[in-house]
């Protein structure tokens, strides 16, 4: 596999007992793309995953499904980017409270920016990874 790929995380099951998330990979800039199937499961869900690139692995952010959603917590699973397989067990992160939900992630520089709405609001939190 190329690491030029384009990779893009997505839900592949609305039933909690068997969220999971797939992946799939567009070597034309995002014109086809191919499924790869399962990347991610848990029992307690995998919700809302982001994903960004940290040298040879890639890191997957997610929520779990958790409810209600103000006891949800965020989770880090690192994959290795040549084999596309987890590497040890997924990490919890830790953020101000809990209950972040549709979160998403960037990277800039040395940073990772987690972002997300508590439940029942309509602000975004931004936290900066130190």
């Amino acid at each position: 596999m190329k690491l030029d790929l384009s990779l893009f995380p997505y839900i592949d099951c609305l039933e909690i007992e068997r969220h999971a998330v797939g992946w799939l990979t567009s070597s034309d800039q995002g014109n086809t793309w191919e499924d790869r199937g399962v990347l991610i499961s848990s029992p307690d869900g995998v919700w809302s995953p982001g994903a960004v690139e940290m040298q040879d692995e890639i890191w997957v952010y997610y929520m779990d499904g958790t409810f209600p959603v103000s006891r949800s917590k965020i989770w880090r699973q690192r994959v290795n980017k040549q084999t596309m397989r987890p590497i040890a067990s997924r990490e919890r992160v830790k953020h101000p409270d809990d209950g972040l939900s549709n979160v998403d992630v960037r990277r800039h520089g040395q940073h990772i920016y987690l972002a997300g709405n508590r439940n029942r609001a309509s602000e975004v939190f931004v936290y900066r990874s130190s």
